[in-house]
């Protein structure tokens, strides 16, 4: 133990002052990220305001409790209804979820897994910062009505109705309807 102990203190002794001052400014990080994942009521408050530009890690694995926090997999979900109709069974376009036994030789699914759940992810923060008439959430709003529009063309004379909505893995929690919107089918089809 004596021996490990004097190699220690040999080796600290060499140490350049550069990388003194990397591994204080690491430890301090990696103090502060934790302490900002443990969300200590006053202390947290500070570490918020410091963290302005983003610096500490702001995982979701301690925050369960956090509902804008929680892992989600996105999907899109439309129904086209006739005027005469009441209801109409919701049916899934696409979702941010894509997983298959062939996944790590070649998924060409997984691109438009991931667009959606990026999409999706972009679409909730805009939401959550800004009103829901913004300029940023309807060009999404229209670029998700335009590639369901292409993938599956709505029947003359019908109404859609759009949802993005994020359901949760467990079940236990209810799904979050994150965005809604109706697009009106042309005569000749859309």
């Amino acid at each position: 133990m004596g021996a490990v102990f004097a190699t220690l203190q040999s080796s600290y002794k060499r140490m350049p002052f550069f990388e003194i001052c990397l591994t204080a400014l690491l430890a301090l990080w990696a103090l502060g990220s934790g302490l900002y994942l443990l969300r200590v009521p006053r202390l947290h408050r500070w570490l918020v305001r410091m963290n302005r530009g983003l610096w500490f890690v702001d995982w979701g694995v301690f925050l369960a409790s956090d509902p804008s926090k929680r892992a989600g997999t996105f999907e899109l979900v439309f129904r086209d209804r006739r005027p005469d109709e009441r209801e109409a069974p919701w049916r899934t376009a696409a979702t941010g979820h894509c997983w298959s036994w062939r996944a790590s030789v070649w998924l060409p699914e997984r691109y438009r897994a991931a667009a959606i759940q990026n999409l999706g992810r972009r679409i909730k923060l805009r939401l959550a910062r800004t009103s829901p008439a913004s300029p940023l959430v309807s060009r999404d709003a229209r670029r998700l009505g335009d590639y369901l529009a292409r993938l599956c063309p709505a029947p003359a004379g019908t109404m859609r109705e759009v949802r993005l909505v994020r359901r949760f893995p467990s079940g236990v929690v209810p799904d979050d309807e994150v965005l809604i919107f109706s697009r009106p089918a042309h005569a000749a089809g859309e």
